[in-house]
């Protein structure tokens, strides 16, 4: 069996591939906020601004850190990226439940049937689903998708303690 279909299912045909994409979007994402955050430093204009944009930044940098681990197997790989996309997913469930319309429904009911498919998926490779627990709490693959905050302290050096300093 092809690398690339070992844990195909409801939730993706080609899970590499989607590794692949969600670790490339957060590279692209770090980058775009460091040339905003360039922008913002070279205007001298808008200084709050710089902390929201090296936060994006310092957090695009750390889930991608997080997903690409070179000291995980291959099937931790696949949990962290399915478990970072249903996150995502939860997020537009809460969205989509606070809005009134036909669009808004019809975007829930899908929104939650791609969970459906996520919870179909786990199990069929071996992986615990937990079903989502209120209202900001997402359902999750195994171990819940790491905060921010946490991401950032597994990304970053722990000898460089002026990091911590400047990000503050």
């Amino acid at each position: 069996e092809a690398q690339d279909e070992q844990f195909a299912g409801d939730w993706a045909e080609r899970p590499w591939s989607d590794i692949f994409a969600t670790a490339y979007l957060a590279a692209a994402s770090c980058t775009d906020h460091l040339l905003g955050l360039a922008d913002v430093l070279r205007s001298g204009n808008a200084l709050f601004s710089a902390y929201t944009l090296t936060r994006g930044a310092v957090e695009a940098a750390a889930i991608g850190c997080y997903l690409t681990d070179p000291d995980i197997e291959d099937k931790e790989r696949v949990r962290r990226t399915m478990n970072y996309r249903l996150d995502a997913l939860c997020e537009r469930t809460w969205l989509f439940s606070d809005m009134q319309g036909e669009y808004a429904a019809g975007k829930l009911l899908e929104t939650r049937q791609r969970i459906s498919d996520f919870a179909r998926s786990s199990a069929q490779h071996g992986f615990d689903f937990h079903k989502v627990d209120g209202k900001g709490r997402a359902a999750h693959i195994g171990l819940a998708q790491p905060g921010a905050m946490t991401l950032i302290s597994l990304a970053v050096d722990k000898d460089m303690p002026e990091l911590g300093r400047m990000y503050q």
